[in-house]
C-alpha cells in the first residue's frame, strides 16, 4: 500500500480522488469551500515540512563544508621529492578540491531551493483539474508555478504548468478532452476545471468552468493589479489561444501577430520556459536567445524566467550584435533613428528621403539582392585592410588578394573563411622575416627589465658553457619575443577578421552601381522603381557611408555582409531565438539575423498596427514569402494570431481602435474604465499646471505607475522644462535601464512594450500629430495605458482623434 493510501483523510481530502464539478459556483458560498480549505492547508503544511528538513540539511552540508575547508591541507600529504610523489600529492589535492567543489555546489543548489519553496508556500497553486482517461485511473492535478514532489506520500502534490496534462486546463472544456503526452495523445473526460485565487496561504476565491476561457473573477484580479517595473509572470490566466503558441514546439518559424495588451510579451517568456522544461534533457538556457528592442526592455522583462523557474536564459539587442561584428565603427542607434524620423513632419525633404530610403532598402526585393551580392563577392569586390600597425605592414592589401585569390571558389563565400585560415598559417613566416626589421632594433630598448632577466636567466640554464656567440642569441631570443607579442596581436586581428573591410565593401554596391548592374536591373523590376530615383537612392547612399555615423540600416546590412563572408558573430549554439516587438524587423535584418543563427528555431511576436516607420515588416504577405524561402529545408513556417486585448480598459481600446481606423479587437470580455480625457490649453505653460494636477489625482487614487510620453526626447526636455520641480518624476532616457520612479517622463520609442496604469499624453495638438502616419504612434501610446489615459493638446487638438470618444476639457488657464 502507498503512503498516500496511509494518508488521514481530514488531512489529505480530495488529494487524490476526482469529483465532479459543482456547476459554476464560486467564492466562500461553495460547496467545496472547507475542503478546498483543508487541502490547501495540508499542502501548505507539507511544504513547510520540506523546508524545516531541507533546511537541517543545508546546515549540515555547510558545516561540513567549513570543516573540509578547514582541514583541505592537513588531510593532504604534499611529498614533491620525486616526480611520483609529487602526482601523488596533485591526486590528494585534486580530490580534496573535488569534495569542496561539489559540497559548495550543494549549498547553493540548497539555497536556491529553500527559496523557491518558500516562494511556492505563499501560493502553492492556482487550478485543479479532475481527468478520467479512457481506460484509466481518474486523477486530480493541483497546478502552480512550480512542481511540489512529496518523498513522504510518494506523490505528486502540485503539479508544473508546462506538463502534457496542464494543458487540459488551458484548452479544453469540461467533458470528452483529450492532451499531448511524449507517447501519444490521451484521450478520456475532463471532470472539473476548478481556479483559485490564493494569497498568503490564504484561500480568497474559487470558482468552477465549464468552458476553455479562464473565469472572469481571477481575470479581474489579475487586470486590477497596479503595473509594476518589471513585467510579471501571469500563468494562471493563460488563454486557449496563447496556450497554443506557449506549446508550440514543432515549428521552424513561427509568426505570432497580436494586438497591442494581447500578452505577446507574456507568451514569449512562457513559451522559452516551457521550451526549457520539455526539452529539459536536451536543452539548457544557453541554448536560447531573447531579442529585445532595447536594454531597459530587457531589464523590464528580467523577472519573468526567474519567476517561472528558469534562469540564465540568454538576452540581448539587435544593436549589441551589430557593434559586435562591426568592431569599433560609430552607428547610429535605432532609439536614434526613430527620434530623428519623429522630430521633423513629412515637410522637412531630408526626413522625407530617408523615409522613403529606408522604405526601400527594408523590402523582400533588397534581402535578396543582397543576398546575391554577397555571393557575387571576389577577391577583386572585396575591400581588404592591410594587417600591421604604424612601425610595419605584415600583410599589405595586394598580399591579402593574392592569397584570396589562391583560395577564392566561385558562389562559395566560405572562401573568406579559408583566407583567414591561410593567413594564420603565414604568419609565422612573416614573424620570422620580421627578426632583423628596424623597428625592432627600436623596441629592445623597451622589453621589461623582468622579461630581459627571465630570458637570459632561461638561455643560461640551457648552456652547458657559455657560448662565444651567447649575447648574438640572447639578443636574437629578446627580438623573437617582440616579434611573438606582435604576431599575436595580428593574430587576433585575423580571427576576427579584421582584414575585410565590410562597410567599404558594401559601399561599392551604391558607388559602383555599374559594375553589380545586373542586381540593381532585378531590384528595379521586382520594385518598380523608376530610373531617375534609383540613381538617387545610390548616390544618397554611396555619400552616406562615407560618413558617421553609420545609418542604423546601412549597419545591419554590413554586419550581415561581414558575417555572411567570415562567419563573425555567428552563433551555432542557439537553437531558439524569440524577436520581441518584431514588427520593428525588416527583411534585411532578418536575413542577416538567420545568418547569424544558423541552427535555431525562430519565434516573431509583434502587431503591424505599432511599426512606427512606413517600411516593411516581418509580418508582411510579401515578407512571410520571402522568409519561408530563406528559411527554407530548415523546418516548416506558421503564422498565429492573438486577436483579443486583455490590458487596456474597453473605453481606452474604443478610443485607439478609432485613432487607427479599425474595429476594437474581439475575444476579450473588456473592463470598464472613465473615458479618456482630452484637455485643450492655450500653452505649454497650462499644460504643465494642469498636467501636475493630474498626476496627483491619479497617484491619490493609487495608480501604481504613471507614465508621461512624449513624442520625443526633444520633447522631454520641453516637458522637463516647463514642469520645473512641480512633481517628483523619473526621467528615462536611451540608456536608462532601470524603472524606479512612480511618475515617468519618457519618449515614445522607450515605452513600446511597456505598460502603465496611466498614461498622459504630452501635447497631442496638430502641430505634432497632423499627418496620417502619426495614427500608429498614437495607437500604440494610447495603449501603453490600463486604467486612465489623459491626452493634452496646445491650441488646436490633431484631427486624428475622435472627439465623440474622449471626454474633452476646454482649460482657459
Amino acid at each position: 500500500m502507498s503512503r498516500q493510501e496511509d494518508a488521514p483523510k481530514d488531512r489529505f481530502p480530495a488529494a487524490f480522488a476526482a469529483t465532479a464539478g459543482d456547476g459554476g459556483a464560486a467564492g466562500t458560498g461553495h460547496p467545496a469551500w472547507e475542503e478546498e480549505t483543508k487541502h490547501l492547508a495540508f499542502v501548505v503544511g507539507r511544504i513547510q515540512r520540506h523546508i524545516e528538513r531541507l533546511s537541517a540539511a543545508s546546515g549540515g552540508i555547510k558545516s561540513a563544508h567549513e570543516r573540509v575547508a578547514e582541514d583541505f591541507w592537513e588531510d593532504i600529504s604534499l611529498d614533491v621529492s620525486t616526480p611520483d610523489d609529487l602526482l601523488e600529492s596533485y591526486a590528494d589535492i585534486a580530490q580534496q578540491a573535488a569534495i569542496v567543489e561539489e559540497l559548495r555546489a550543494r549549498i547553493g543548489a540548497s539555497a536556491a531551493d529553500l527559496e523557491r519553496l518558500v516562494q511556492m508556500m505563499q501560493k502553492p497553486y492556482f487550478a485543479r483539474i479532475d481527468f478520467a482517461p479512457d481506460g484509466g485511473e481518474p486523477v486530480t492535478v493541483y497546478l502552480g508555478l512550480r512542481a511540489f514532489y512529496d518523498e513522504e506520500f510518494e506523490a505528486d502534490l502540485v503539479v508544473d504548468w508546462r506538463a502534457p496534462i496542464a494543458s487540459l486546463y488551458y484548452e479544453a472544456a469540461v467533458g470528452p478532452a483529450a492532451y499531448r503526452a511524449p507517447d501519444g495523445p490521451v484521450r478520456g473526460h475532463l471532470g472539473l476545471k476548478r481556479q483559485f485565487i490564493i494569497r498568503q496561504r490564504a484561500l480568497k476565491a474559487m470558482v468552477d468552468l465549464t468552458g476553455v476561457a479562464a473565469g472572469d473573477e481571477l481575470l479581474a484580479d489579475i487586470l486590477a493589479r497596479p503595473a509594476a517595473p518589471h513585467l510579471r509572470a501571469v500563468v494562471e490566466t493563460i488563454q486557449k489561444e496563447q496556450s497554443a503558441v506557449i506549446r508550440r514546439d514543432d515549428y521552424g518559424v513561427l509568426l505570432v501577430e497580436g494586438a497591442a495588451g494581447s500578452g505577446k510579451t507574456s507568451v514569449a517568456l512562457m513559451h522559452v520556459a516551457y521550451l526549457l522544461h520539455h526539452f529539459r534533457a536536451t536543452l539548457s538556457s544557453e541554448h536560447i536567445l531573447i531579442l529585445s528592442p532595447n536594454a531597459l526592455f530587457t531589464e523590464y522583462i528580467g523577472l519573468v524566467l526567474p519567476e517561472l523557474g528558469e534562469t540564465n536564459v540568454r538576452r540581448t539587442t539587435l544593436f549589441e550584435r551589430i557593434e559586435a561584428v562591426l568592431g569599433g565603427e560609430a552607428i547610429e542607434t535605432p532609439f536614434e533613428k526613430l527620434e530623428y524620423l519623429l522630430e521633423g513632419g513629412t515637410d522637412d525633404p531630408r526626413r522625407a528621403l530617408r523615409h522613403r530610403i529606408d522604405a526601400e532598402l527594408s523590402s523582400p526585393a533588397y534581402a535578396r539582392l543582397l543576398s546575391a551580392f554577397v555571393r557575387s563577392l571576389g577577391p577583386d569586390d572585396l575591400v581588404f585592410r592591410p594587417i600591421g600597425d604604424e612601425e610595419a605592414t605584415w600583410f599589405s592589401v595586394e598580399m591579402i588578394r593574392r592569397l584570396a585569390r589562391r583560395v577564392y571558389g566561385s558562389g562559395d563565400p566560405a572562401w573568406v573563411r579559408r583566407l583567414g585560415a591561410l593567413l594564420e598559417l603565414a604568419l609565422a613566416r612573416r614573424a620570422e622575416a620580421m627578426l632583423m626589421a628596424t623597428w625592432v632594433d627600436f623596441a629592445l630598448d623597451a622589453v621589461p627589465a623582468a622579461v630581459a632577466r627571465r630570458i637570459h636567466e632561461r638561455l643560461l640554464r640551457r648552456a652547458d658553457d657559455l657560448p662565444s656567440d651567447f649575447d648574438q642569441t640572447y639578443e636574437r631570443a629578446l627580438r623573437r619575443w617582440i616579434v611573438r607579442r606582435r604576431a599575436e596581436a595580428h593574430r587576433e586581428a585575423i580571427r576576427a577578421f579584421g582584414f575585410v573591410d565590410a562597410v567599404a565593401t558594401y559601399r561599392r554596391l551604391f558607388a559602383e552601381p555599374e559594375r553589380y548592374a545586373e542586381l540593381w536591373r532585378t531590384f528595379q523590376a521586382e520594385t518598380g522603381l523608376d530610373g531617375a530615383f534609383l540613381q538617387s537612392l545610390q548616390a544618397h547612399v554611396a555619400d552616406r557611408l562615407t560618413r558617421r555615423p553609420l545609418a542604423f540600416e546601412d549597419a545591419v546590412a554590413a554586419a550581415y555582409v561581414k558575417t555572411a563572408l567570415t562567419g563573425a558573430g555567428e552563433d551555432s549554439a542557439v537553437r531558439f531565438v524569440v524577436v520581441d516587438e518584431a514588427q520593428d524587423y525588416a527583411p534585411p535584418e532578418v536575413l542577416w539575423l538567420l545568418t547569424l543563427f544558423p541552427k535555431a528555431r525562430w519565434m516573431f511576436l509583434g502587431d503591424r498596427a505599432q511599426a512606427l516607420l512606413p517600411r516593411s515588416t516581418v509580418f508582411d504577405p510579401a515578407s512571410v514569402d520571402w522568409l519561408g524561402t530563406a528559411y527554407a529545408g530548415r523546418g516548416p513556417l506558421d503564422v498565429k494570431t492573438l486577436p483579443a486585448s486583455y490590458r487596456s480598459t474597453a473605453e481606452i481600446q474604443a478610443l485607439a481602435a478609432a485613432v487607427l481606423g479599425v474595429p476594437v479587437p474581439e475575444g476579450a470580455e473588456l473592463r470598464h474604465g472613465p473615458p479618456p480625457r482630452l484637455v485643450v490649453v492655450p500653452d505649454h505653460a497650462a499644460l504643465a499646471r494642469t498636467l501636475a494636477e493630474d498626476i496627483a489625482r491619479l497617484l491619490q487614487a493609487g495608480h501604481g505607475m504613471i507614465a508621461v510620453l512624449c513624442r520625443t526626447e526633444r520633447e522631454c526636455e520641453t516637458a522637463e522644462a516647463y514642469l520645473d520641480r512641480r512633481v517628483p518624476y523619473q526621467r528615462v532616457y536611451a540608456g536608462t535601464r532601470e524603472l524606479r520612479g512612480k511618475v515617468l517622463l519618457m519618449p515614445a520609442a522607450l515605452a513600446k512594450g511597456i505598460e502603465f496604469d496611466a498614461v498622459l499624453l504630452f501635447d497631442v495638438s496638430r502641430r505634432r500629430y497632423g499627418e496620417p502616419e502619426d495614427r500608429k504612434l498614437l495607437y500604440t501610446l494610447l495603449m501603453r495605458a490600463k486604467h486612465a489615459a489623459v491626452l493634452y493638446a496646445v491650441g488646436e487638438p490633431s484631427p486624428l482623434l475622435p472627439v465623440d470618444r474622449v471626454s474633452v476639457v476646454v482649460s482657459e488657464r
